[in-house]
């Protein structure tokens, strides 16, 4: 739910409503939870939350009317809608009659004194920030939810931007003046001006990509406020809400800045193995390495205008951390890594490339790229789906080793780490290997998992909901394949832990 922030006056016209709302005849006879926000008074009953935006005007919106807040939650009920499912319950109307307030219902004749968003209302402790830090928060939750962004990005609105590095420079130069004005003490104004000199650089750096990605459909209006306090557990899901609606040039953004709030947010809260999950498996279904070398960039303007938020709640030390993190994914990063993780099935490629991913490369950490994920994505399936025979044939593995090469190069290009997570019994995939080191002068290590036969056989049969299809009869041929020649050999038949502390020791 939304959290409390330094209010306005309550307007004198919207007095007697907001006493209402907070008394329990609003709320079928339980007294709600009130929380004022710079631009909503909420009120959290047992079932049910209501919203009132205040009746005032900024430099950004315009609530002074009961006809233009109408028109304002209306725009946010339908914001949300895509992105928070079933939270939402719709727009109603508040009259004022003889009796006192009527929410909704039937028109007692006069007009509408006043408008209300009414959503359901989630657990507390349901909120991602929460979660997380309660240690209630899945691989698989992550994963879904970056499905999930992916399947939203690609049915949003697209808008045509052909300038979009100009917007990109001049937000840039409103949050750093609005960090530099909201921050309390000397250090952080200090800190302020060295993020502004070092992001301002960027749009001028990248003016060509950043135009591109203006041109060809990956600007759209998307939710734009996506840190992991907008985002809940919903029906078994993780739905963003309060979606920004008072501003379409604010929503209307590079889909990757939208992807690259809760990547951000991720690791202010030192959830690293989440921030990592979430870019790799999104990347993995959009496809969209080509505009990686924005993230940093994208990582770092988000960060900022949460320490700006931040500073303006008076949350001097939150604003710092995140300062700090914007002043971070601009600096220097570590030369790139390229990490080929061979192995039979059994092995854990999968689940060793995501414990080491983390703590690869520049944040938040190496991109994996798995060849069984490439190959569904590249089918128009889930990852978790299976796929027939057919979408094995030698032909189909060719481009799908073809787009394995695309992506690594790709991620290599723009500095990022890459874990390239493939069987390697092939003389091709090894080919494919060679084509991806060819131009890059970067170190890489190839390391081969092996472990007994029996162990391997156990795995893949209590193998579920995994993106491999390989079963049984696949692993009893690959058996028979010889292995590849001159790689680092891995140890992986003890206990994830005792595989994950291997491989980093040959990392090492």
């Amino acid at each position: 739910m939304p959290e409390p922030a330094a209010p306005h006056p309550i307007a004198p016209e919207q007095a007697e409503l907001v006493a209402f709302l907070g008394t329990p005849e609003a709320h079928g006879g339980a007294t709600p939870q009130r929380i004022d926000t710079h631009l909503s008074h909420v009120f959290l009953g047992p079932q049910t939350v209501l919203k009132l935006k205040r009746a005032l005007t900024l430099d950004f919106v315009d609530y002074s009317t009961p006809d233009q807040r109408r028109a304002y939650c209306e725009r946010e009920l339908a914001a949300n809608t895509q992105w928070a499912r079933s939270l939402y319950l719709d727009v109603a109307p508040v009259w004022k009659t003889p009796e006192g307030f009527q929410i909704g219902g039937d028109s007692p004749g006069d007009a509408p004194v006043d408008w209300l968003v009414r959503m359901h209302r989630f657990a507390d402790e349901d909120r991602l920030d929460k979660r997380l830090a309660a240690g209630r928060l899945t691989l698989a939750q992550v994963e879904r939810f970056a499905d999930d962004l992916a399947a939203n990005h690609e049915r949003a609105p697209i808008s045509d931007t052909p300038t979009l590095s100009q917007n990109v420079s001049g937000l840039i130069d409103q949050v750093a003046g609005d960090m530099a004005a909201a921050g309390a003490t000397p250090l952080f104004r200090e800190a302020s001006e060295r993020w502004h000199e070092r992001a301002r650089s960027a749009p001028r750096t990248h003016r060509g990509l950043i135009d591109a990605r203006g041109q060809t459909g990956k600007v759209r209006q998307v939710h734009a406020d996506l840190h992991l306090k907008n985002v809940c557990v919903w029906r078994d899901r993780l739905v963003g809400y309060d979606a920004l609606e008072f501003d379409d040039a604010l929503s209307t953004i590079d889909v990757l800045y939208d992807a690259a709030f809760p990547v951000m947010d991720f690791l202010h809260y030192k959830a690293g193995w989440a921030a990592s999950a979430l870019l790799t498996r999104y990347l993995a279904r959009t496809r969209e390495y080509d505009g990686l070398p924005l993230f940093d960039l994208y990582l770092s303007l988000r960060a900022a205008v949460r320490a700006m938020a931040s500073g303006l709640a008076d949350q001097q030390a939150e604003a710092d951390a995140y300062l700090d993190l914007a002043l971070e994914s601009l600096a220097p990063a570590p030369a790139p890594q390229l990490i080929a993780l061979g192995g039979r099935s059994g092995t854990g490629k999968s689940t060793l490339a995501s414990a080491i991913a983390p703590t690869l490369g520049k944040r938040p950490g190496a991109i994996i790229l798995r060849s069984d994920v490439i190959r569904k994505v590249m089918a128009g399936q889930a990852p978790e789906a299976p796929l027939p025979p057919s979408a094995y044939t030698p032909e189909t593995s060719a481009r799908v080793y073809a787009e394995l090469v695309r992506q690594a190069k790709s991620c290599l290009a723009a500095g990022y780490a890459c874990i390239l997570d493939a069987t390697f019994l092939s003389k091709k995939s090894e080919a494919n290997l060679a084509d991806i080191t060819q131009d890059f002068d970067g170190e890489v290590k190839t390391l081969w998992l092996e472990a007994p036969t029996d162990v391997l056989r156990a795995r893949v049969a209590e193998r579920r909901g995994d993106a491999s299809d390989a079963g049984m009869d696949v692993l009893e041929k690959q058996l028979l394949e010889d292995e590849p020649q001159g790689w680092t050999r891995v140890d992986v038949s003890g206990s994830r832990d005792e595989a994950v502390t291997a491989l980093k020791h040959a990392l090492s």
